[in-house]
C-alpha cells in the first residue's frame, strides 16, 4: 500500500513538473511576441519619419531658370517676350514670407508691390505673381524681386529678370525711329514743296516734342509740340513746317526732347530732306550763270582767272548771318583792298549784292578775291570763296 502511495506521488509530481516546464515557455513566447510587434511598430514609425524626412529631398520637377540664395525662379526665364502680363512662379526663402517686386526700364518705375509665399524662412515656400504689364510700352524692362532687411528695411538678396515687352500696339511702316520717336512720315531724302508733314509717335517727356530744320548752317524753323501722351506711353502727334522762305537744296528735321535735368538734347532723330520749291527759282539761279559758289556764295562774275583793268565789279548771291559777309583782294603777299557789304537778305534768304574794287598799280598781275562770312560765334571765318584773277 504504501509501495502503491509512493507511485501516485511521483506520478502527481511529474505532473505538476511537466505543467509548470510548459507554463514558462508560452508566457515567455506571449512576452516575445509583444515585443516582435513593439519593434515592428517602431521600425514602421521610423520608416514613416524617414519618408517625411525624404519628402524635402525629392527635387521639384520645374526647372529653375535663375536663382539666388532667395529665390528658385521657374519663370520666367531672362529676355522671354511677354506682352500684356508677367507671370512669376517659384520658390523663396525670405523673412515672414515676404517677397517685394518692382518691374522699371532704367528710367520708370511701372509697378512695384509685394506679395507672400507660403512658408516663411528657414523653409521655402512657394508663391505666384501676376503683374499687369499693358500700359508698359515696347521694349526692354527689369524685374526686380527682393527682401527687406528687419534691420533697416533695405533690399536683400536682389534677383533681376530682364524680359523683352513685344505688343502689336502700332501698324508697321516706319520710316524711322529711336527709342522716343517712330517716324512714319516724311521718308528720309524726300523731295518736299512748300511745306513739311511730319507725322509720328512720341514717348517723351511730358509729352513736349521740339524740332529744328536746318542745312548744317543755316536754322530755317524751330519749334516744338505736344503729343497727345505723355511718356511713359506713345502719344501721336503732327508738325507742319511752312518751306516758303525756305531756299532749294538739301535740309535736315532734328527731332528731340529735351532733359528733364539739363535742358540738353535727348533721342535726337535726323531725317534728311530735299526742297524743290517752285518759288524760288528766282533765288536759285541757273547753273550757267554762276561761275563760282560755295553753301554761302553764288557768284555771277567775275568769272575765275578772268583779265581786269582798274577795278573788279563783283556780283553775285549771299546767304549769310544778317546780310552782311567780307571781302579781301591780294597778291599772296599782301592784302590789297578789304572790307565788308551787305547783301539785299539775310540767312536763310538769298540776297542780291554787288561790289567795285579800284586797282591801283600793282607789282603782281595774280591776285586772289575772297569773300566770307564771320561766325556769329567767334568771330572765325566761314564758307570762305577764292577766285583768282588776272590784272591787265
Amino acid at each position: 500500500m504504501k509501495g502503491l502511495i509512493n507511485g501516485w506521488i511521483i506520478v502527481v509530481s511529474s505532473i505538476l513538473v511537466f505543467t509548470a516546464c510548459n507554463h514558462e515557455p508560452m508566457e515567455s513566447l506571449t512576452n516575445n511576441s509583444s515585443d516582435l510587434a513593439e519593434k515592428e511598430d517602431t521600425i514602421g514609425s521610423k520608416d514613416t519619419t524617414v519618408a517625411e524626412e525624404n519628402e524635402d529631398l525629392i527635387p521639384d520637377p520645374r526647372k529653375v531658370v535663375i536663382e539666388n540664395d532667395a529665390f528658385k525662379i521657374f519663370e520666367p526665364a531672362p529676355h522671354t517676350v511677354v506682352e500684356d502680363r508677367i507671370v512669376v512662379q517659384g520658390l523663396a526663402m525670405v523673412h515672414e514670407g515676404t517677397i517685394f517686386y518692382e518691374v522699371e526700364d532704367g528710367h520708370f518705375i511701372y509697378d512695384s508691390g509685394y506679395t507672400t509665399a507660403s512658408s516663411g524662412a528657414p523653409d521655402w515656400g512657394e508663391f505666384e505673381l501676376t503683374i499687369d504689364i499693358k500700359e508698359v510700352p515696347n521694349g526692354t524692362i527689369t524685374l526686380f524681386l527682393y527682401e527687406e532687411s528687419v534691420k533697416d528695411r533695405s533690399r536683400q538678396n536682389e534677383l533681376t529678370i530682364s524680359l523683352d515687352v513685344v505688343k502689336d500696339e502700332f501698324d508697321q511702316g516706319f520710316v524711322a525711329e529711336n527709342e522716343a520717336f517712330k517716324i512714319y512720315s516724311p521718308d528720309p531724302n524726300t523731295e518736299v514743296e512748300n511745306q513739311v508733314i511730319v507725322h509720328g509717335f512720341a514717348r517723351v517727356f511730358e509729352g513736349t516734342v521740339h524740332y529744328e530744320l536746318e542745312d548744317g548752317h543755316y536754322l530755317f524753323d524751330s519749334g516744338f509740340t505736344t503729343t497727345s501722351d505723355g511718356t511713359p506711353e506713345w502719344g501721336e502727334f503732327d508738325i507742319i513746317i511752312d518751306l516758303g522762305e525756305v531756299p532749294n537744296g538739301y535740309v535736315t528735321l532734328i527731332l528731340y526732347e529735351e532733359s528733364a535735368k539739363d535742358g540738353s538734347r535727348q533721342n535726337e532723330i535726323s531725317i534728311p530732306l530735299k526742297v524743290m520749291n517752285e518759288d524760288n527759282t528766282a533765288k536759285d539761279p541757273e547753273e550757267d550763270q554762276v561761275v563760282a559758289e560755295n553753301k554761302a556764295f553764288k557768284i555771277f562774275s567775275p568769272p575765275p582767272h578772268e583779265e581786269v583793268a582798274n577795278q573788279v565789279i563783283v556780283s553775285g548771291l549771299a546767304r549769310v548771318y544778317e546780310a552782311t559777309f567780307h571781302y579781301e583782294l591780294e597778291d599772296g603777299h599782301y592784302i590789297l583792298e578789304s572790307g565788308s557789304t551787305n547783301a539785299s537778305d539775310g540767312a536763310p534768304e538769298w540776297g542780291e549784292f554787288e561790289i567795285i574794287i579800284d586797282i591801283d598799280k600793282v607789282s603782281n598781275n595774280s591776285l586772289t578775291l575772297i569773300l566770307f562770312e564771320e561766325s556769329a560765334k567767334d568771330g572765325s571765318r566761314m564758307n570762305e570763296l577764292m577766285i583768282p584773277i588776272k590784272v591787265k
